[in-house]
C-alpha cells in the first residue's frame, strides 16, 4: 500500500480514456526526472492499476489503468466528489524504493464507474481523513495515511 507522507502544490494533469491502456493520467509538473519509480498493484492477471512516482520529490506523476475486466457500478460519486478536499498531489513515501524501480505488490483492486466518475479502490476500507485533489483526480487516505483509492472525473 502506498504511503502518503504530505501534498505538493496541484498540477495540471493530462486524463485520457482508452481502449488499450483504459486510463492514463499523467501530472504535467511531476514528468521529470525521468526513470520514474513504479507501485503497481491488482491480481496481475485480469486487473492491474500502475502509479509512476517522481523519485526526487515524491509526488504522484502518473495513473495507469491497464487492465481490469467488468467495472462495477458506481452508485453514488457524490462521496468522492462533494467532500472537502485539500489542494494537491500526494507526496508518497519512497524510501527503501528497489533498485530496479518496481514494487510490485499483489491485492484489493475494485474498479466501479459513474457517467460523471471512475473510482480505483485499492482496500476494503471506505473510511478516509484526508482527500487531496488536483485537476479532476482526487485521492482518498485513512487514518494509517494509506492511498485508498483515486477517483477521476469523466
Amino acid at each position: 500500500m502506498l504511503k502518503v507522507v504530505g501534498v505538493k502544490e496541484p498540477s495540471s494533469a493530462m486524463i485520457e480514456f482508452g481502449e488499450y491502456v483504459l486510463l492514463n493520467v499523467e501530472f504535467d509538473n511531476e514528468r521529470l526526472p525521468a526513470a520514474p519509480f513504479y507501485w503497481r498493484t491488482g491480481d496481475f492477471v485480469g486487473s492491474l492499476v500502475e502509479v509512476g512516482i517522481n523519485r526526487k520529490s515524491g509526488a504522484m506523476a502518473k495513473i495507469g489503468l491497464i487492465a481490469y475486466g467488468e467495472s462495477e457500478l458506481l452508485s453514488s460519486a457524490a462521496e468522492y466528489w462533494e467532500c472537502v478536499s485539500i489542494a494537491g498531489v500526494p507526496l508518497l513515501n519512497v524510501n527503501d524504493w528497489p533498485s530496479d524501480r518496481y514494487k510490485d505488490e499483489p491485492g484489493h483492486l475494485t474498479v466501479a464507474e459513474s457517467d460523471l466518475c471512475l473510482l480505483m479502490s485499492f482496500s476494503l476500507d471506505k473510511k478516509v481523513d484526508s482527500v487531496y485533489e488536483s485537476c479532476g483526480v482526487r485521492f482518498g487516505v485513512n487514518s494509517n495515511c494509506d492511498l485508498i483509492w483515486i477517483a477521476i472525473k469523466k
